[in-house]
């Protein structure tokens, strides 16, 4: 079946569609195999106005107050950035030192690094502080900048408090937590301001400074103190506590008596030589030992004398 009417003759045809003609002459013709036609070209854009024509128009608009507070606040900000990257390059003039009593001043700034000179900005507060306290001496540091050209350094020591005699001669100067502060050779007589300071004699034979001096001997000699502290026994402690032997203690006095008393009743055994010094001052005045480890815990017993 047809789907149009059929006419006899050339009408009866249904008409050819035809293409639109080409819009340019150059479409029509024929290219040469592989090369693709051109593709249509652009018009010409207008150029626009630039960035800084678009800045200025805009700054137009603003208040002439607002672009005078800007200009000031811009010039304001300029200035410190330029201060403050001075005062980091700016050199090292003053170094303000505080506690320091037993560390030379020199001592500590060889040890911080720090010299007349030095940029502000390579001195760093922590590495600094923590090079100084590696000084057996110190206990803590607190380094501070202050600008411009200006540290501050404040220390805190370690108190010497007991004089150690080790096995081998030597004396350690050691604090309250028995940190040694100081090794003097065997023999060597101790400077005048630590010549006070009890000694005790201990069984150790190795110290190192800045290290803790490990003998229960120290604390047997710290109890001995405390004791005699308590009881009043003299303004002067003894000149050596001899606490290496864990079984007794020596205590050699300063008139020259030496005290031998038991570590499990020091208290008791104390007492009873006080009273009986007092009551009759030439029992011990020979010198000689004093032995007093046949006492009982109450006292009761008896003291046996040791000539020289």
């Amino acid at each position: 079946m047809r789907d149009y009417k059929a006419r006899p003759g050339r009408k009866g045809r249904k008409p050819a569609r035809r293409s639109p003609p080409p819009r340019l002459k150059r479409a029509s013709e024929a290219l040469p195999k592989g090369y693709p036609p051109l593709a249509r070209p652009q018009p010409p854009r207008r150029e626009g106005p630039g960035r800084m024509a678009v800045a200025l128009r805009g700054l137009r608009r603003w208040p002439l107050r607002t672009l005078l507070f800007g200009s000031a606040l811009a010039w304001m900000l300029a200035g410190l950035a330029s201060g403050g990257l001075a005062l980091l390059q700016a050199p090292l003039r003053e170094v303000v030192l505080e506690g320091n009593a037993a560390v030379p001043a020199q001592e500590v700034l060889r040890l911080g690094g720090l010299s007349a000179g030095l940029s502000m900005q390579a001195v760093d507060p922590f590495d600094t502080a923590q090079r100084i306290a590696a000084h057996p001496r110190v206990t803590s540091v607190d380094v501070r900048r202050l600008y411009p050209g200006r540290v501050a350094i404040r220390l805190r020591e370690r108190q010497p408090e007991l004089r150690v005699r080790l096995r081998d001669g030597r004396t350690a100067l050691v604090d309250r937590e028995n940190v040694v502060l100081s090794l003097l050779p065997a023999g060597q007589a101790p400077p005048a301001e630590l010549s006070g300071l009890p000694l005790v004699a201990v069984a150790a034979g190795n110290a190192a400074p800045s290290q803790l001096l490990r003998d229960p001997g120290i604390e047997r000699g710290r109890a001995v103190l405390r004791t005699l502290q308590r009881l009043q026994f003299g303004a002067q402690p003894p000149l050596v506590i001899d606490a290496g032997n864990p079984f007794l203690l020596t205590l050699l006095l300063r008139q020259g008596t030496r005290l031998i008393v038991p570590p499990e009743h020091l208290e008791s055994a104390l007492r009873v030589y006080r009273a009986i010094a007092e009551r009759y001052p030439l029992a011990f005045e020979s010198g000689g030992a004093v032995d007093l480890t046949t006492l009982a815990a109450d006292g009761s017993g008896r003291i046996v004398l040791r000539r020289r």
